[in-house]
């Protein structure tokens, strides 16, 4: 009943966007919040026998508010690094009630509607199960985005994959894990935590890519942090053999975290995927370069392979000529597999970083990603 319900759901919320042309406005402010609704009230009365039975609820929740209101900080003092940019949904005081309303009735209808499916269908065999329900409560995420990802090009699906779909993907696995974890406060308390940061009325400007990895970092900060405080891992684990646990879940914990920063160029040290032959046999494509973040304290001369911008393109190539120009220094480059010098003087404005390192191969997959984002 209730897969052919939120099926149906889907169904509908697709015929009105794509056949009916109903706006996103009456979806977002009227249809969701009002399925959603409808949803929990019908569980809440197939389910009205059933009690939850979890234990350690409170102690969980507080450990759920403590990872999301660091992530909030984490989140909004990125801007520093990233800039920020106004939020479209801003729209003054009533328009922020509105939105505000809006998204606390959807994520309360549908949580509680999650929280007594898994009522309904129980906690046994909570990998097969937990499946389900994030399949099934991925569907009306999935006919919102399809009638999109039908009428963009091919590099706006990644885009739209990076900021809509992984972080709704994540959300739902999450929510998923603290519905038979945790119960129903800590969903609201995730749940309310990452919508409500989407109504800021200023936010950092992160790119699709940074979206992604962000709710990867918290969904999976949340959920090593939550398996720690597991009630039965007391009873079958040895003192040991939770001490080892905990060092190893808090090592990955830290070295992903570090990988993240690292990846997306908050450390002076970023990694670049070498995109074509130029630069060969030093640098083949598909290689991964380390670059430090340039600084005018720098010693660059000639033979140092840098990494700057032109016309918003990335280029890492040899230095092979300095020279001043109306009293401020430009470098002529050229890349080792190249028969002639680049076509342009490179300023000092131009610069990202010089070339330290290089790791094989493992940036293929972003010169494959590239080509066919590009096609």
């Amino acid at each position: 009943m209730v897969l052919m319900s939120v099926v149906l759901w889907a169904a509908v919320v697709t015929a009105l966007r794509t056949v009916v042309g109903v706006s996103p406005q009456f979806l977002l402010y009227v249809l969701q919040p009002l399925g959603a609704l409808v949803l929990a009230l019908g569980l809440r009365w197939v389910t009205r026998d059933k009690r939850d039975r979890l234990h350690r609820t409170n102690e969980k929740v507080g450990i759920t508010a403590s990872v999301m209101a660091l992530w909030a900080i984490v989140y909004f003092l990125s801007g520093l690094l990233f800039t920020y940019a106004h939020n479209p949904l801003w729209g003054g005081v009533w328009q922020m009630v509105l939105n505000v309303i809006a998204y606390v009735a959807f994520g309360v209808g549908i949580e509680y509607a999650r929280h007594r499916f898994i009522l309904l269908i129980g906690r046994r065999q909570p990998l097969l199960r937990g499946g389900v329900v994030v399949a099934v409560f991925m569907l009306p995420y999935i006919a919102l985005v399809i009638p999109q990802l039908v009428a963009v090009s091919s590099a706006s699906v990644i885009e739209l994959i990076g900021t809509i779909l992984i972080p709704v993907l994540v959300q739902n696995i999450v929510l998923t894990y603290l519905a038979y974890t945790a119960g129903l406060q800590s969903m609201l308390v995730y749940r309310m935590a990452t919508d409500l940061l989407l109504l800021l009325p200023i936010a950092p400007r992160h790119d699709w890519y940074m979206v992604a990895m962000g709710s990867l970092l918290v969904g999976t900060i949340l959920l090593l942090t939550l398996d720690r405080t597991r009630q039965d891992r007391s009873r079958v684990f040895h003192f040991r053999h939770r001490h080892i646990n905990w060092v190893g879940e808090s090592a990955f914990g830290l070295t992903l975290v570090g990988l993240v920063l690292f990846m997306t160029g908050v450390f002076s040290y970023h990694p670049i995927a070498i995109m074509s032959g130029s630069m060969s046999p030093i640098y083949n494509r598909g290689d991964m370069v380390v670059v430090q973040q340039y600084n005018p304290e720098m010693d660059i001369q000639r033979g140092t392979i840098v990494q700057y911008t032109v016309d918003g393109a990335s280029i890492t190539h040899r230095v092979v000529e300095i020279s001043t120009t109306q009293g401020k220094l430009v470098y002529t480059t050229k890349g080792d597999n190249n028969a002639d010098n680049d076509p342009w003087q490179v300023t000092t404005d131009q610069l990202r970083g010089v070339v330290r390192g290089r790791i094989p191969l493992i940036g293929y997959p972003t010169v494959l990603l590239n080509e066919w984002m590009h096609r």
